[in-house]
């Protein structure tokens, strides 16, 4: 993953970087890896701070409901 944020450093590709960030921290979080996706997820932050809604709602361990 570390390609792939650090293409935050240029400033078309930082929508994309957090968007691997946040993704790769919902993986790491699947996995029970919560230290790890913690860790992702504030990289997500730390470039897009518009995703700390979606983290707080996936980390508050209520039920997703899509509509299903």
């Amino acid at each position: 993953l570390l390609p792939l944020v650090r293409l935050e450093e240029f400033e078309a590709w930082k929508p994309t970087a957090a968007f691997a960030a946040f993704q790769t921290g919902l993986a790491m979080l699947a996995l029970g890896e919560v230290v790890q996706a913690n860790t992702y997820f504030e990289q997500a932050l730390r470039i897009e701070p518009q995703y700390m809604a979606g983290i707080e709602e996936i980390l508050s361990g209520q039920p997703i409901y899509d509509g299903y």
